[in-house]
C-alpha cells in the first residue's frame, strides 16, 4: 500500500536524524541563537521585518528572513536554550516536508507518470510514485545540513511553506477558487520570508499556467500564464520592497568578485550540485570550490560539456516520459537563487549542501519516475514491482547510511570542522571558522595561524583581515589591529569592521579618525548600537555637547544603556533641555 511507503519514509527520516537530539549548538548557532538577544525577547519583533537577519554580527548582510527569525523566537519560547527541543522542531519540519513531497507527487504528477496497465495500475498509480519520492527525499544525505543544523533550519521551514503554497495553488486550479489561491500567495510570502530560494515559486506557477489545456494557442498560453501568475508577481514585488527598505538595497553587501567571474563559475557550481544529488559523497560543511577567475579547459569548458550532455539526456528522457520535464523544473529552478547569489558570495561559501534541500523534491520525483519505468515481477503486498523494490532498498540503504554518518559529523564544532577540514583544508571560510573556535577557547595565538592560512588561500578575504584585527586587539596589539582592520574596511566596508577600527583608533588617542570610523559604521547597514554611544563619548569629550546628546538619544531609541542614559541626563541638564 502507498501508505506503507509514506510511513516507512517518515520512520527512516526519524531514524537517520535521531542522534541530532543529543547534539549541542554548533557554528553559527552560537551567534544566531545562544548569544542573540533579538530571538530571546518579543520586544525585538518589529526588527525582524525592518533589518537584516544577521543584525547581531553588525555586518548588515544580504539575508532578509523575518519568518525564520520568528521561527527562532518561537523555539526559544518553547525550549529556551535546550538544544534537544530545537533539534526536535527542525526534524518535525523535515517530516512535514517529506509528507508534502508525497502529496505533491500524488496530486500533481498523477497525469505525468509512465503509462502502465491502467491509471490505477502499479506502474501508473501516483500514490506509489509519491511513496517512492518520499522515501528518497526522507533519507537523502544532502538534507542533513538543513535538518540537524539549527541555523540551517530555514531550508526545511521554507520548503514546507513553499510546498504547501504549491499544493494550495493546485487546489485552486481544480476548484477555480480565489480563497485557495489567496492562501497560496500568503504562504508564498511566508516562504520568501523564511529563505530567499522561495522567490522561484512564481516561475513554477507560470510554467503550470502555460500548460493549461484551455490555453492551446500561443496567445492563450501567454494570457493564462500572466493571469494566473499575476498575484504571485505582485507578492514578489511586495517582498522586494520590504527587503529593499530593511537592507537598504536588495543585496547591499558585495563580495570581492565581478559579475563575469560569478557567471564563469556557474558551470562548475551546477555540475557540483547535480553530482551531489546523484552521488552524495563526500559531504562537508565547506568545499574547496573556488571562483573561476581565468577560463581554462578544466575549470569551465569541461564542466560546460558535462552539463550539456546531462541536459541532452534529460531532454530526450522528457520527450519520451511524461512528468520528467516538470520534475526537472522542480529540481533546477530552486537552484537559481544560489547560482545568482554567487556574485554576492565570498570565496569559500560558493556552494553548500543545504541549498539542495528544495531541489531534492524534484530529484526525488525524477527518481520515482525512473523507478516506475523499470518493469519486473511485482510484490503484490506493496503493489510494487520486484525490481523497483530491490533498487529502492539499495538506494535507501546507501543514502540512509550516509545520512547517519553525516548527522554524526554535526555532534560538535570540533568534529564538524575536523570532517570539513579533511575535505576542504584550503577553504578560507573554514579556516576562519576554525580560528574563531580556537579564539572562543582562549587560544588566540593559535587562531591567528588559521586566519593566516585563510589569507594564504585568498589574499583578498575580508573576514580573515577582520578577525586578525579583532584578535590582535585581544592580544593587546592595537597597532597591528588597526593595520588589519584598515585593510578589511578598504576591501569591503562593513559596519563591524569600521566600528572596531574606531575602537582601536580611540585607544590610540586618534579621536578624529575614530569619529570618522564610527560615522562610517553608522552609515552602513547593521551598525552596532554601541557605535552611537562611542561616538557620543568622543563628541562629549570634545565639548560638542549637542551632537553628543543626539548620539546618546539615537542609541537609547534602539536599546537601553544605563551609562548612556546617565550621560544624556547630564547633558540635558547642561544644555537646559528636557530629559528624554
Amino acid at each position: 500500500m502507498p501508505q506503507v511507503l509514506l510511513g516507512a519514509a517518515l520512520g527512516l527520516a526519524l531514524l537517520t536524524h535521531l542522534s541530532a537530539f543529543w547534539h549541542p549548538f554548533v557554528d553559527a548557532d552560537i551567534v544566531q541563537v545562544v548569544s542573540n538577544p533579538y530571538v530571546q525577547a518579543w520586544r525585538y519583533l518589529p526588527r525582524y521585518f525592518t533589518s537584516a537577519t544577521w543584525t547581531l554580527r553588525c555586518t548588515g548582510g544580504n539575508y532578509y528572513r523575518p519568518v525564520f527569525l520568528l521561527w527562532l523566537r518561537l523555539n526559544h519560547v518553547l525550549f529556551g536554550l535546550t538544544p534537544a527541543g530545537w533539534h526536535a522542531a527542525a526534524l518535525l519540519l523535515h517530516l512535514l516536508a517529506t509528507t508534502l513531497v508525497y502529496l505533491l507527487v500524488a496530486t500533481e504528477f498523477k497525469d505525468r507518470l509512465p503509462p502502465g496497465e491502467a491509471k490505477t495500475g502499479p506502474a501508473g498509480d501516483p500514490r506509489i510514485a509519491a511513496g517512492l519520492a518520499a522515501m528518497i527525499f526522507a533519507v537523502h544525505p544532502v538534507a542533513v545540513e538543513g535538518v540537524v543544523w539549527i541555523s540551517g533550519a530555514s531550508e526545511p521551514l521554507m520548503a514546507s511553506l513553499f510546498l504547501t503554497s504549491m499544493l494550495c495553488y493546485f487546489r485552486s486550479r481544480k476548484t477555480d477558487g480565489t480563497l485557495w489561491k489567496g492562501i497560496s500567495v500568503l504562504l508564498f510570502l511566508a516562504a520568501a520570508g523564511a529563505n530567499e530560494t522561495a522567490l522561484v515559486l512564481p516561475l513554477l506557477v507560470l510554467l503550470y499556467e502555460w500548460q493549461r489545456p484551455a490555453a492551446a494557442s500561443l496567445g492563450g498560453r501567454w494570457r493564462a500564464a500572466w493571469t494566473g501568475g499575476m498575484p504571485y508577481l505582485i507578492a514578489t514585488l511586495v517582498y522586494l520592497v520590504a527587503r529593499l527598505a530593511a537592507l537598504h538595497g536588495l543585496a547591499p553587501v558585495r563580495a570581492a568578485v565581478t559579475l563575469g567571474t560569478a557567471l564563469a563559475s556557474w558551470p562548475e557550481m551546477l555540475q557540483f550540485y547535480v553530482l551531489k544529488l546523484l552521488l552524495p559523497m563526500p559531504l562537508g560543511f565547506f568545499y574547496d570550490l573556488e571562483f573561476v577567475v581565468r577560463l581554462h579547459w578544466w575549470n569551465f569548458l569541461m564542466h560546460l560539456i558535462v552539463l550539456l550532455a546531462v541536459g541532452t539526456g534529460l531532454v530526450i528522457w522528457a520527450r519520451r516520459v511524461r512528468g520528467v520535464a516538470m520534475a526537472c523544473a522542480w529540481m533546477f529552478l530552486p537552484l537559481l537563487p544560489a547560482m545568482a547569489g554567487a556574485v554576492r558570495f565570498g570565496n569559500g561559501d560558493l556552494v553548500h549542501d543545504r541549498y539542495l534541500y528544495l531541489p531534492l523534491a524534484g530529484f526525488a520525483a525524477l527518481g520515482a519516475i525512473a523507478l516506475q519505468s523499470a518493469p519486473a515481477p511485482r510484490l503484490t503486498w506493496l503493489r510494487l514491482p520486484l525490481g523497483q523494490a530491490v533498487i529502492l532498498a539499495l538506494l535507501v540503504a546507501v543514502y540512509g547510511v550516509l545520512s547517519l554518518f553525516q548527522t554524526e559529523t554535526w555532534s560538535s564544532n570540533r568534529r564538524l570542522y575536523g570532517h570539513a577540514f579533511r575535505i576542504a583544508q584550503n577553504n578560507p571560510a573554514l579556516n576562519v571558522a576554525v580560528g574563531q573556535e580556537l579564539a572562543e577557547t582562549h587560544h588566540v595565538q593559535a587562531a591567528q595561524e588559521f586566519y593566516q592560512r585563510a589569507l594564504a588561500a585568498d589574499a583578498n578575504f575580508p573576514p580573515a583581515y577582520f578577525w586578525m584585527g579583532f584578535s590582535s586587539l585581544e592580544l593587546g596589539k592595537p597597532e597591528e589591529a588597526e593595520k588589519w582592520l584598515s585593510r578589511e574596511t578598504s576591501l569591503v566596508p562593513d559596519a563591524c569592521g569600521c566600528f572596531f577600527l574606531g575602537v582601536v583608533q580611540e585607544i590610540h588617542g586618534k579621536s578624529s579618525r575614530a569619529e570618522t570610523s564610527f560615522r562610517r559604521a553608522l552609515a552602513l547597514p547593521g551598525a552596532p548600537n554601541s557605535a552611537h554611544f562611542q561616538l557620543g563619548a568622543i563628541l562629549e569629550h570634545e565639548g560638542r555637547l549637542a551632537e553628543a546628546r543626539d548620539q546618546y538619544q539615537a542609541g537609547l531609541a534602539v536599546d537601553f544603556d544605563a551609562g548612556a542614559k546617565n550621560e544624556l541626563e547630564k547633558l540635558n541638564g547642561q544644555l537646559g533641555a528636557p530629559v528624554k
